[in-house]
């Protein structure tokens, strides 16, 4: 009897917390399985007798029922659940891991509301052996920023090096600690050697949270910039990444970062020995805009390298239907592996219909058709496959003009019509007798 009325209290106060649930929009199945991140709300307000209610039942004997209160609570954020502050601090180390760092992980994002004499509370979570744990941590951590005690830095560059997962959250979170984290990351950066790629390929991807106005930035991108060209993909991909997630901030602020300055960089890339870089640099010069579209035209027309030549016209193909008579060009390349990587983009990326109707709006369909016509005449280059999508353009186009043709003499055939009826009008007979 006892065991059923606790049972049944049980019940209810897991029904009251996922009311509220749902009126945040949370569904119970996303609580359950720890789904939580990038979830959106559509309440307005809610009242702080609900966010007093919630932060009581985080002290509930009950887990189903902590486990959902502190999930309402993160989701709740700013401005309202930091009322909960007190009962949160509290209850951090809860027994139960799941409840723990759902707990840490609100604390996080009610940072701002949050005194400094409670980071060390939080701090101490890195220490728990559960991964789960420790990574809600890390992202509290990272909330607070340069407001962490800074012994702990240390421990961080410790669990970094040793952790055989997670390094990069490791990385990201010691830079968002500020100019002491990122000293840290420079010095181990330094001493630590080449073929070590999984540490560095995370410390590189940590910098792309490096604070633009901070005095070490031309610290970190001359640390980026002598891994450019490191043995190990990994490392090289994240040194692409980082910079142009770095140039992108700065907004043309820092000189190592000026299109000037990093565009030969993006270009150097096109020619890496690995296909994810090279797809890399060629989205960094698309997001350059009509710059971007002269480099890869100056680069498919004129480099020496062929691997350059084949990005610049994968980068063509992806601005559109516009540079088909540039990558045309591509398919009398010197070089085989031009031409049949030019032959497959035109193929899958330049429909005919569209490419008719945008050359024909823009007046130059005729130049279009001298050009497939030249090709057709050169043919020994062409595979099969693309010998017959060059006649079926070069059909489509002489279909367009004549149809053109025939309705363009149709407009003036009714032209003269309606101008023969107007010259023999009753009226004009009448004007021209007058004028006699």
């Amino acid at each position: 009897m006892i065991k059923q009325k606790k049972k049944q209290k049980e019940d209810n106060i897991y029904f009251y917390v996922r009311k509220y649930n749902n009126i945040l929009g949370i569904k119970t199945d996303q609580i359950e399985n720890e789904d939580l991140e990038g979830i959106e709300t559509d309440f307005e307000y809610i009242s702080e007798e609900v966010i007093k209610s919630l932060g009581r039942s985080l002290s509930d004997y009950s887990v189903k029922v902590r486990n959902a209160a502190s999930a309402s609570l993160g989701i709740i954020g700013l401005p309202e659940a930091s009322i909960a502050i007190d009962d949160l601090i509290k209850n951090i180390n809860d027994d139960d891991i799941n409840v723990k760092s759902k707990i840490i992980w609100d604390i996080g994002r009610i940072a701002q509301a949050v005194e400094n004499s409670a980071i060390n509370e939080v701090a101490l979570c890195i220490q728990n052996n559960m991964w789960k744990v420790k990574k809600a941590t890390l992202y509290t951590l990272s909330q607070f920023g340069n407001r962490c005690n800074k012994n702990i830095i240390p421990y961080l560059i410790n669990l970094l090096k040793e952790s055989p997962i997670n390094k990069q959250l490791i990385a990201e979170t010691i830079v968002k600690l500020g100019i002491e984290g990122e000293n840290a990351l420079l010095l181990m950066m330094n001493s630590e050697p080449d073929n070590n790629y999984k540490l560095k390929t995370a410390v590189i991807r940590g910098y792309s949270f490096a604070d633009i106005t901070s005095p070490n930035i031309d610290f970190i991108l001359e640390s980026i910039f002598k891994q450019c060209n490191n043995e190990f993909p990994s490392v090289r991909k994240a040194c692409i990444f980082t910079i142009h997630e770095l140039a992108e901030r700065s907004q043309e602020n820092i000189t190592y970062l000026k299109k000037k300055n990093i565009i030969p960089f993006y270009y150097e890339k096109l020619k890496d020995k690995d296909i994810n870089i090279q797809g890399y640099a060629i989205n960094c010069i698309k997001s350059l805009g009509a710059e971007g579209e002269l480099i890869f035209i100056e680069g498919f027309t004129k480099d020496n390298n062929y691997l350059t030549r084949i990005n610049c016209g994968l980068g063509l193909a992806d601005n559109g239907i516009q540079n088909m008579r540039t990558l045309l060009l591509g398919l009398q390349d010197k070089n085989k592996n031009v031409r049949n990587a030019i032959e497959k983009v035109i193929i899958v990326k330049m429909p005919i219909s569209e490419v008719v109707n945008y050359f024909s709006n823009e007046g130059q369909l005729m130049s279009l058709k001298l050009t497939v016509k030249e090709l057709l005449e050169k043919k020994n280059y062409l595979q099969l496959v693309t010998m017959g999508y060059l006649e079926k353009l070069l059909s489509t186009i002489e279909e367009y003009e004549e149809n053109s043709n025939v309705f363009g003499k149709k407009i003036n055939k009714e032209s003269d019509n309606l101008q023969n009826i107007n010259s023999n009008s009753p009226e004009e007979e009448n004007n021209n007798y007058f004028y006699k």
